[in-house]
């Protein structure tokens, strides 16, 4: 009897290891089912320009919902970051240098060394609302007016005339609009970009004040600046990143510094009020845009969802999503 149980036994344990097999390769076979899906999706590739503190960095990490490239202006990258989308979350992310090893699982620290003069690929799933119809690539160039090296903005011409790019996209700091560094960036923008693939985002609104600042006067300020150039009908986004990346990492659960939580909770109020609202200038967002949903909202607690849904509002209101759905589409006029 004793024999014929322990018989009976063994035969469950491999009956149990054989059904976690299986297990094991229905999932891997979907993973490997959806990259090869994904493979064969056309690449739509983004180019970020701006001239230092313009907020260009924050405003690819809020796309993608991960800090992946630097956000300090006193640590300007002298590199152009070519930043890929992944089919879907498997918890890492890849980076390889031109010349240097590669890292499938590289952290925040390695992500943000800057050592070197080459180019950099990075591979990480974005946390984002843009088509799943693409595969995406997000250039990162060099700010173009770093004092402590000249050879950033010639980096970032080379980058824009000989690179393959779909969107030029020219981010303006609404703090410090009309410097000459920026006149002079856009003047040679104008002269080698077809304007119908250039897209201007009116940046850092978030520190404008309802006494001492307008935001539909900062849009036709930059419209009349951009139209002096010489561009006849230019296409302006406002958005705030900061308030942006806020809100994806608290629906993303990361970890705040005292500040941003302070901050979190005066963005709140402050972007829920209609002059504030930036979607209002996003002409091609629907309703059913705003009420996109992470599938992670399944998740999280009562309590904790009046705040996550006022952060999914924060992406719409704070101009992230209109300007997704226009590289989405295409349409940006």
């Amino acid at each position: 009897m004793d024999e014929e149980n322990s018989n009976v036994s063994n035969q469950d344990v491999v009956e149990n290891e054989e059904d976690e097999r299986a297990r094991t390769i229905s999932v891997y076979q979907k993973d490997w089912d959806a990259e090869k899906i994904f493979e064969h999706k056309p690449l739509r590739k983004i180019l970020f320009t701006a001239s230092m503190s313009a907020g260009k960095s924050m405003l690819i990490n809020s796309i993608i919902g991960k800090k992946i490239t630097l956000t300090r202006s006193t640590a300007a990258t002298g590199r152009v970051h070519y930043i890929y989308n992944k089919p879907f979350e498997d918890g890492f992310t890849a980076k390889w240098e031109e010349n240097g090893n590669p890292s499938l699982n590289a952290y925040e620290e390695e992500l943000m060394n800057e050592n070197g003069n080459n180019g950099v690929r990075v591979w990480t799933y974005f946390r984002s609302f843009l088509s799943d119809k693409f595969r995406w690539c997000l250039i990162d160039t060099p700010g173009i007016n770093f004092s402590q090296n000249s050879e950033h903005s010639e980096i970032t011409r080379q980058a824009i005339e000989k690179e393959s790019w779909d969107y030029l996209i020219y981010v303006v700091n609404g703090e410090q609009m009309g410097t000459t560094d920026d006149r002079q960036h856009l003047e040679y923008i104008f002269n080698h970009a077809p304007e119908n693939k250039v897209i201007f985002m009116l940046n850092k609104l978030d520190s404008y004040s309802p006494k001492d600042d307008s935001i539909p006067d900062a849009v036709v300020k930059l419209r009349d600046e951009l139209e002096k150039i010489g561009f006849k009908n230019p296409v302006i986004c406002p958005i705030s990143a900061y308030t942006a990346m806020l809100a994806k990492k608290y629906i993303f659960k990361f970890e705040f510094n005292p500040d941003e939580k302070d901050d979190l909770e005066l963005l709140r109020r402050k972007f829920m009020k209609a002059d504030y609202d930036l979607s209002a200038y996003s002409k091609f967002l629907t309703d059913e845009d705003r009420a996109q949903r992470f599938d992670i909202m399944k998740k999280i607690s009562e309590k904790e969802n009046q705040i996550a849904a006022d952060c999914y509002k924060l992406l719409a209101n704070s101009g992230l999503l209109g300007f997704e759905k226009i590289l989405s589409t295409g349409v940006i006029c």
